[in-house]
């Protein structure tokens, strides 16, 4: 087959090729050599791959659905964007792989190296990563959703802002992993070890923990409402000291809602700490419903709350009444009227305005 001025044939030399955009669906490329070829766009749906050497190639926004790449060599090869839906990648060696962006939804990657590879908003729902080596890759903002992760090894990978939801890490290394704003919710973390872990800001909702190992992590800021911690080992308080963890019995963890208006309260003058109670506020406020039935809170706490933000509001209302005294007292004839006297209580951040500049 002549594609592009190239003999497409089993065992080719397409050294440097270049085959960018070409359809190649349904061609032979067994142990056909195309290191640091120009694969990108082109549509290599059902292609045999077999052996092929692709080292160095570049096959970015390629489509691969369904292609047989038995024994392929990727060693360095740029995949962002490609389409790898349900591929067998099991025991492949992607070290240091760039997979930004790439589609491996329900891809078999079992016991693969990916150690060090790019993995940033990849899609890997469903993926099965049994035993996988993902040391230090960058999974930021990847979708991991569903996922088998058993025995896998992500010591040190990034994982800030993944979606790691009802994934399997049973017995997985997370030992100095960054999770920071990663959604764990439902996840099966049973005797993983995530010692020296930071999941600042993580959400762990219904997630199982026992017999895990949380040894110098950092759970400043999560939120591990209703998982099971049956075991685990725990950080130091002042780790927990800002972990939302409703209806738990985890020392030093804000534990009930009382503690979390306190620490609200307490925190007024501290804008980051503050910042983190407010969250914790906000979300059992948009989970209301849910929280109730099932019993992380009652409906006293829930009045709790609505006091709270009654008392919160009265007390801006008072404290803009008082505003607009001193100012229109100190101003008397100058003229500033109403819209003047606004924008001086916007300036002394009594009021804010809004997106469009406008007094609220």
């Amino acid at each position: 087959m002549l594609i592009n001025r190239y003999n497409i044939v089993p065992g080719a030399n397409l050294f440097e090729a270049n085959l960018a955009g070409f359809d190649l669906t349904d061609v032979d490329l067994t142990d056909v050599d195309l290191t640091g070829a120009n694969l990108e766009g082109a549509i290599l749906t059902r292609a045999n791959l077999t052996g092929a050497i692709l080292t160095r190639a570049k096959l970015e926004g390629a489509n691969l659905i369904e292609s047989d790449l038995t024994d392929a060599d990727l060693m360095g090869a740029i995949l962002t964007r490609a389409k790898l839906e349900g591929a067998n990648l099991a025991g492949f060696d992607l070290t240091d792989v760039d997979l930004t962006d790439v589609d491996l939804t329900g891809a078999n990657l079992e016991g693969a190296n990916l150690e060090g590879a790019i993995l940033t908003r990849a899609k890997l729902e469903g993926a099965n990563l049994e035993g996988a080596i993902l040391f230090e890759a960058n999974l930021e903002e990847a979708n991991l959703t569903g996922a088998i992760l058993f025995e896998a090894n992500l010591e040190g990978a990034d994982l800030r802002g993944a979606y790691l939801g009802v994934a399997n890490l049973t017995w997985a290394i997370l030992t100095r992993a960054k999770l920071e704003g990663a959604n764990l919710e439902g996840a099966n973390l049973f005797e993983a070890n995530l010692e020296g872990a930071d999941l600042r800001g993580a959400y762990l909702g219904v997630a199982n923990l026992e017999d895990a190992n949380l040894r110098g992590a950092d759970l400043r800021g999560s939120n591990i409402t209703g998982a099971n911690i049956t075991g685990a080992i725990l950080p130091e308080d002042s780790s927990l000291k800002s972990c939302l963890a409703l209806n738990s019995d985890i020392e030093g963890a804000i534990t009930n809602v009382n503690q979390l208006l306190n620490l609200i309260e307490s925190n007024k003058n501290n804008e980051e700490e503050s910042n983190i109670y407010k969250g914790h506020l906000k979300w059992i406020e948009d989970n209301m419903e849910e929280l109730i039935r099932n019993k992380h809170i009652t409906d006293k706490d829930k009045a709790t709350i609505d006091d709270h933000n009654e008392r919160r509001s009265l007390g801006r209302l008072a404290q803009c009444s008082r505003g607009v005294k001193e100012i229109t007292a100190g101003n008397e004839g100058s003229g500033k009227g109403l819209t003047g006297v606004v924008r001086e209580l916007c300036v002394q951040r009594i009021l804010q305005s809004n997106n469009n500049g406008q007094e609220k």
